[in-house]
């Protein structure tokens, strides 16, 4: 057998969690975000790593915008705050349901922290139904 010969294979391009992707942006606007992505002590901040925050933010907000406008739908919309954390109990993987009922059902606060604690609590305590997906707050308490 013959020794590999060059480099390892490292990095995203030989990652197979990792796809290319082209777009087509205005050249100005290429050319601002490249200038604006020179760091103070002139490194570079990766334009891909900027892409890719980006759009987990613009999925995490519309998970938001989803969970609001479920909840909009039984009736009684929810604070930003309960958004939040139905936003993250589901993003723990618990059912979209579950984590409604289980903000509902927790005390009201306007602190993220004490609300999703709370909410936890009441998924724990098992007076939470699951929307029939395995229900991931159980395996935290």
């Amino acid at each position: 057998m013959k020794p590999k010969v060059g480099r390892p294979k490292t990095g995203r391009r030989s990652n197979p969690d990792y796809h290319q992707h082209s777009v087509w942006l205005p050249g100005t606007v290429q050319s601002e975000v490249l200038k604006a992505l020179v760091m103070p002590d002139g490194s570079r901040y990766e334009f891909s790593k900027l892409v890719e925050h980006l759009l987990r933010c613009w999925l995490q907000e519309g998970a938001k915008i989803k969970a609001a406008k479920t909840s909009q739908l039984q009736g009684v919309a929810l604070t930003a705050v309960q958004a939040d954390v139905v936003s993250a109990l589901v993003n723990l993987k618990c059912g979209q349901v579950a984590a409604e009922q289980a903000v509902r059902a927790a005390c009201d606060s306007s602190d993220f922290d004490t609300l999703f604690r709370a909410a936890l609590r009441s998924m724990c305590s098992g007076g939470i139904e699951t929307d029939g997906r395995a229900n991931r707050a159980q395996s935290l308490c």
